[in-house]
């Protein structure tokens, strides 16, 4: 038997190996490893952060209790009023209620919400995609804001992170910003199902409608 901190050597290297699966089991089975894995939500590594989140949502997926307290937690953890402020809380409280979504509907519209927020647009946009899937009726609300992150003027990230977020929510793209989203090789990076996805805003239009 492992002690605790040989347990978090073992997680961490599978997260740096970036073997998902083995790390969201590694947790499920020793549920302890739940607090270490929120710990590393304070990285300053982003991909690593996003690692630990997808594999504690994955070990989450059976105990929707569990879930629903730490993305409470996490939700604490974004106000300023908390006093620890956690840099990858947002993406993993999206991250766990897309993959446990019983636990908490209602903390789709506050994630989504952080939208309107401008130090946290780059990761609203993102758990705004995340969550779109399973919650598009409740978080529709955002698409006008959304529409706006679409102008050619916006960073590539968060051009192309808004228009991940609106097509997964239904949402009517104008034909001339279509068009001009089709002229835009721009490079842009985020991280869906345990990769980082490097393709560009052109790229990422094509193959979302492939997709969707």
């Amino acid at each position: 038997m492992l002690k605790s901190s040989e347990e978090k050597v073992v997680l961490a290297r599978l997260l740096k190996d970036n073997d998902i699966k083995q790390a969201s089991a590694f947790i499920r089975e020793n549920k302890r490893l739940v607090h270490f894995a929120y710990r590393l939500l304070f990285d300053p590594d982003p991909f690593l952060r996003y690692k630990a989140a997808l594999a504690m949502a994955l070990a989450l997926k059976d105990d929707t209790q569990k879930a629903r307290n730490i993305v409470e937690r996490l939700l604490w953890a974004m106000n300023d009023e908390s006093g620890n402020h956690c840099p990858g809380a947002l993406v993993a409280s999206a991250q766990i209620l897309a993959l446990v979504p019983d636990a908490g509907k209602g903390f789709a519209l506050p994630i989504a919400s952080r939208v309107f927020e401008e130090d946290l647009v780059e990761d609203a946009l993102w758990a705004v995609g995340t969550l779109a899937k399973t919650f598009a009726e409740d978080i529709s609300f955002v698409s006008p804001k959304l529409l706006e992150f679409l102008g050619e003027q916006s960073e590539p990230n968060i051009r192309g992170l808004a228009l991940r977020a609106l097509l997964r929510l239904g949402a009517k793209i104008p034909e001339h910003i279509r068009a001009s989203i089709l002229g835009d090789h721009r490079e842009i990076s985020f991280f869906e199902d345990g990769h980082r996805v490097v393709t560009t805003v052109r790229g990422l239009l094509c193959n979302e409608q492939q997709s969707g």
